[in-house]
């Protein structure tokens, strides 16, 4: 007697989502491991660097998530065997790439008196600005260049750092601490600043700039690795004064008459990647928030590593 149509085709069903997940979990075996490996706090706008570059150059990587908090044993001994300083404290980001083909084997590690890690990967960088640099030179055949071709346009990215550092720009620390300890006469003075370094960095972006109406960005062959390293502070300097300080950070631009320095910012924040790996305003305002009280006297200091803020000078997550 044959069976029931009814439980034929529950047994038809069961052995089609047996089927279904044998197949996910295979592909999920044999999938190739990324040949790029990233460690990352997931909160570190210098770390950020390194991750919006990988996206940017659209690089297949694998994510490994540290807690500055707790450092885990292995992080701390790669980070050892990368450093000079035996006592640098273990930083992100570090990147790891594999040049060689993933099926060969796997060297022994070259006989040294510093500590060394055994490890698939040939390439290992520390420092977030080496590690962007890196990935924008090692896959120039993939995603957006960040590099530019013409030595004036590369001169120019140069400066571009130097002059958002030396503007003021980007200490915007002193005025979240004034506003934290309700210091008015120090907020206003650390608010006069900002908009004495947007001014610089407004003539600075109109002169050396690409023309504002071919593009938003500093260079005209677009977003570039100068930006790429200064992308994650505009981020979190967009969110933080507006909510600690009720500042409007582009409408303050705006005011300033500021405009080439408005539309640069809001591009830069705005840009897909920068989006991608800099967190919701929700955990930008919960990591400061973190750091902010961890900076009170007796709460433990900036260098415990929370990596949040990046505008301190903190050692931790450079």
């Amino acid at each position: 007697m044959p069976p029931p149509a009814g439980l034929l085709a529950c047994f038809l069903i069961i052995v089609i989502m047996a089927s279904s997940r044998f197949a996910h979990a295979f592909a999920a075996a044999t999938k190739p491991q990324p040949k790029v490996r990233l460690w990352n706090s997931g909160t570190c706008p210098y770390a950020q660097r390194a991750w919006l570059a990988l996206l940017e150059k659209g690089v297949e990587f694998e994510h490994k998530i540290v807690d500055l908090q707790n450092k885990p044993e292995d992080f701390v001994e790669l980070y050892a065997s990368l450093h000079p300083d035996p006592s640098a404290r273990a930083k992100v980001p570090i990147l790891e790439h594999c040049t060689r083909d993933l099926e060969e084997e796997v060297p022994p590690p070259t006989p040294s008196t510093f500590p060394t890690v055994s490890s698939l990967y040939d390439v290992q960088v520390i420092e977030s600005n080496v590690c962007a640099e890196y990935i924008a030179e090692a896959f120039p055949d993939q995603g957006h260049s960040l590099l530019p071709t013409r030595p004036p346009d590369k001169a120019n990215m140069r400066l571009l750092g130097e002059i958002w550092q030396t503007s003021g720009m980007g200490s915007y620390f002193p005025i979240l601490l004034a506003a934290r300890d309700g210091d008015q006469a120090r907020l206003d003075q650390e608010l006069t600043k900002l908009k004495a370094g947007m001014m610089v960095m407004d003539r600075f972006l109109c002169q050396y700039g690409a023309d504002p109406a071919k593009t938003p960005f500093f260079l005209e062959s677009g977003f570039c690795l100068g930006e790429v390293c200064l992308a994650p502070f505009v981020q979190r300097l967009l969110v933080t004064l507006p909510h600690w300080v009720g500042v409007d950070v582009l409408d303050m631009a705006e005011e300033e008459g500021c405009r080439r320095l408005r539309r640069w910012m809001q591009a830069l924040a705005e840009r897909p990647s920068t989006v991608a790996s800099g967190g919701s305003k929700e955990e930008t305002i919960k990591n400061f928030t973190r750091l902010l009280e961890m900076m009170k006297p007796g709460g433990g200091g900036a260098g415990a590593g929370g990596g949040a803020g990046g505008a301190t000078g903190s050692t931790s997550s450079k």
